[in-house]
């Protein structure tokens, strides 16, 4: 019984890894909160996003310390626009 549990394990980790490997390099969006830390000028803003600092563009107008929810788009890090 242990030999065909293993054998199930295996094959549902060669299934599942693929997959998670797809899924991190998947383009779409996502979103997260933040803290803007400084007041860049032009419609744009430092913001703090879980440690670090980004140059993130926004339509709207924001003091520091505001919390704001930015949008990232196709899962890139460098593509960043606050939606509120």
């Amino acid at each position: 019984m242990t030999a065909d549990m293993d054998l199930y394990k295996t094959l549902a980790s060669d299934i599942v890894n693929p997959i998670k490997s797809l899924i991190n390099r998947a383009k779409f969006n996502t979103t997260t909160k933040g803290r803007v830390t400084a007041v860049l000028g032009g419609g744009s803003y430092e913001v703090l996003i879980n440690g670090k600092v980004y140059a993130v563009k926004s339509r709207f107008s924001h003091a520091v310390n505001d919390v704001v929810v930015v949008i990232r788009c196709n899962n890139s890090w460098s593509d960043l626009y606050v939606i509120y």
